[in-house]
């Protein structure tokens, strides 16, 4: 009986660090530069920073994923697009998307990055997202920078 108890505690233990090490969600970090400016963002950030890119400007963005958990990470889908502000979900239209699957081990990373002229004037959202890497609040991890070209 008493092997059973301290089985059962044993078996808890490792059930809640299990839960927790997994449940902690990936770190994401956007850098953006054009014409010498640059803007940083990142998924613990509250605010939405803005980048204004000269029409015809190159624009160039910067992003990197890292497992901060003691836990591996298997088959997370690492997300990005640039589309028109208040879009959500990229439409067919985007002006940048793609998509990576990967297993990160504990305080594993993984980046990217891309450029690319701005020529047509509005205003558009950057956003980079994770995709079954869910924070303990149930939330997947992500950041977004607002790009305006005048």
């Amino acid at each position: 009986m008493r092997t059973l108890k301290y089985f059962v505690r044993a078996l808890a233990f490792w059930l809640l660090f299990r839960q927790t090490a997994m449940a902690a969600g990936l770190n994401i970090s956007l850098e953006a530069n054009t014409a010498g400016r640059q803007q940083s963002a990142s998924s613990s950030q509250k605010t939405q920073p803005t980048l204004a890119v000269k029409r015809g400007g190159i624009f160039s963005a910067k992003w990197s994923t890292s497992n901060p958990g003691t836990a591996p990470l298997s088959n997370i889908t690492v997300h990005v697009f640039m589309d028109r502000e208040g879009v959500i979900k990229p439409g067919r239209d985007a002006l940048y998307e793609t998509a990576v699957v990967l297993d990160f081990h504990a305080g594993g990373q993984s980046s990217g990055e891309f450029r690319m002229p701005l020529h047509e004037p509005g205003s558009y959202v950057l956003r980079v997202e994770t995709i079954g890497a869910r924070a303990p609040d149930g939330r997947e991890s992500f950041t977004t920078m607002r790009v305006t070209v005048p």
